[in-house]
């Protein structure tokens, strides 16, 4: 017999597997390659490693300027970008106006330590265009934005 299934046929939730915080997590990636912007080696390494757990490919570039010339090499292969907000050289911002001309449908996922009002202030209405995650974040909202990102139809 097979477990019962919702009006939309997915599993009851019950059945989904669970992080430690009781969020379901979503389903796990397809080998996209995710290029993650930071200046923080903790936090590259971090997500890194919960990108790869998730079945992500990861390139890490330090700050914009590398970020720019990693896109540049392989626009098309990038599937989505995560781009912290704040960084020596170029700013998360200035760095999506340099990738945007390059192919203008990136979808770009920025994140900082400063609320998303603080972030619209500072980079202006155009980034507020974009998804932005609050730091310090768990695991599994990362994962479930980049999942929303990379798979619009799942909402």
């Amino acid at each position: 017999m097979q477990p019962p299934e919702t009006a939309a046929g997915f599993p009851p939730a019950s059945d989904l597997p669970r992080s430690s915080s009781g969020t379901p997590f979503p389903p796990a990636g397809r080998g996209e390659l995710i290029l993650v912007v930071d200046d923080e080696p903790s936090v590259r390494d971090l997500l890194s490693t919960v990108l790869l757990n998730h079945g992500y490919q990861v390139v890490l570039a330090r700050d914009g300027e590398e970020g720019v010339r990693m896109f540049a090499s392989a626009p098309d292969r990038i599937s989505l970008v995560v781009s912290d907000v704040f960084m020596p050289k170029i700013s998360g911002k200035s760095f999506a106006d340099l990738i945007r001309p390059i192919r203008p449908d990136v979808r770009i996922l920025f994140m900082s330590g400063l609320d998303e009002k603080e972030h619209e202030l500072t980079n202006g209405s155009a980034a507020s265009r974009d998804p932005f995650l609050l730091k310090p974040f768990k695991p599994v909202a990362l994962l479930g934005k980049i999942h929303l990102l990379l798979h619009p139809e799942a909402r």
